[in-house]
């Protein structure tokens, strides 16, 4: 279990680093591929590693200008749909063509992350920070409470805001 006090919401330009980092690290470039759509799923989609992780090409509904992600598994017993734009549809492309039939390891998210993030310079968090990141930042766009939830899969109002840091000032400009 993570560290409450290190638990946090990356910005965008930590989120940048993160990206860049996976570059440095000295990983295959099929583990750096994977972590890349990994995080960039994670921070634009609000998906939890083990949906990561269990991507199937035939959960990709490709339709143009209408592309989505289904996610028949969650950890709330209740499948949803992510839409999809290009650069996510391209990550989940990625990691439904990359893995085994068995899915991806969630471990090698936790220990690739920890290295990744160590090399990015960024003090603390973990992978599942990417998913406070996400709710977090779909709030300052204005998105509500409901569709937050509707996206993360989260079933109540206080889970989403349990996951939303939003600071005075934020709320402030939204008004």
């Amino acid at each position: 279990s993570l560290n409450p006090a290190a638990r946090k919401a990356y910005s965008r330009m930590e989120v940048l680093k993160l990206l860049r980092a996976c570059k440095k690290c000295n990983f295959r470039e099929h583990t750096v591929n994977t972590l890349r759509a990994a995080i960039i799923l994670s921070y634009l989609r609000g998906m939890r590693r083990e949906e990561i992780a269990n991507i199937h090409p035939a959960h990709i509904d490709n339709r143009k200008g209408a592309a989505s992600l289904l996610i028949p598994k969650t950890k709330t017993d209740t499948p949803r749909t992510i839409p999809l734009d290009w650069k996510t549809l391209t990550a989940a492309r990625c990691l439904a063509d990359t893995q085994s039939k068995r899915g991806l390891p969630t471990i090698m998210f936790s220990a690739k992350f920890k290295i990744v993030r160590e090399k990015s310079g960024l003090p603390s968090g973990d992978f599942h920070c990417l998913r406070h990141s996400f709710m977090t930042w779909t709030a300052k766009k204005g998105l509500t409470p409901q569709q937050i939830a509707s996206v993360s899969g989260h079933k109540t109002l206080s889970m989403v805001a349990r996951y939303t840091h939003l600071e005075g000032t934020e709320v402030r400009d939204l008004l």
